[in-house]
């Protein structure tokens, strides 16, 4: 069994003390992409990762390009599913020096983890090298509840340090709960006292919704109890109605001003 079944970390690479199946698989897989047999390729990548996850792993941060990487998503998330938790951050840990493909397999095993764990979670943000690689994991995760839903997920982001994993996370766990429960969500980031760090989350949940009825998002934007935050999405309704429908905000403001 390979190294990463026992939880320790992926060793580096060494053609002199390679074994001859490693260069067998690699001339294998070769051969598959470059006939553009995508099929063959997981295959044979995926029987390779069950045989020893970290030579293959190896292999695929030395020899794919990272546009490419994103093909062996499935057969890394297969595996993800079948090892030991405490390999599975050993085994993610490289990948993210190929960002598309690590952001496609490490979510959900990162969301299960997180459950049980969420310090051993967050620490691998923590230690991720490139800062849009921890924001868009940590926002992914915090939409897929890792961290919980609802205000406990929101005051277990407060509770870390001020950073921007943790401010991706809060943003994220806010814009969640505005979609799926507007009116609790909306009463609670009003009445906090420090309502401006939402800011953010509001502003996308705005961009995201004002497409469909640019209206309904301006009423809302005004129906939020404090001043400051729902001056901020008024602005950000009121910009994005101009953008979507001109004819239709102007007659708003009219109407409005005539009130």
């Amino acid at each position: 069994s390979s190294s990463l079944r026992e939880g320790t970390s992926l060793p580096a690479a060494d053609a002199n003390d390679a074994p001859l199946y490693v260069f067998k698989n690699a001339s294998q897989l070769d051969e598959a992409w470059a006939a553009k047999d995508y099929e063959a390729t997981q295959e044979l990548f995926s029987d390779w990762l069950a045989q020893d996850e970290a030579a293959a792993i190896n292999y695929l941060m030395e020899n794919v390009e990272a546009k490419d990487a994103v093909h062996y998503a499935p057969s890394i998330k297969s595996i993800l599913s079948e090892i030991e938790p405490d390999a599975v951050l050993a085994l993610l840990t490289p990948l993210q020096e190929r960002r598309e493909l690590y952001l496609n397999v490490a979510t959900k095993p990162l969301t299960d983890r997180a459950k049980n764990d969420p310090e051993s979670v967050y620490s691998h943000l923590e230690e991720l090298k490139d800062g849009l690689t921890q924001r868009e994991l940590a926002r992914k995760l915090g939409s897929a509840g890792a961290f919980g839903r609802g205000q406990s997920a929101i005051e277990w982001a407060e509770s870390q340090e001020e950073s921007p994993i943790s401010h991706a996370i809060l943003t994220s766990t806010t814009e969640y709960w505005l979609q799926t429960n507007g009116s609790a969500a909306t009463e609670f980031i009003s009445q906090s006292e420090n309502a401006e760090r939402f800011a953010e989350a509001v502003t996308r949940h705005i961009n995201n919704y004002a497409r469909r009825n640019p209206k309904s998002m301006m009423d809302w934007a005004q129906s939020i109890s404090n001043e400051n935050l729902s001056q901020i999405a008024v602005d950000q309704a009121g910009q994005r109605w101009l953008d979507i429908d001109p004819d239709g905000f102007e007659k708003w403001q009219n109407e409005s001003f005539e009130e």
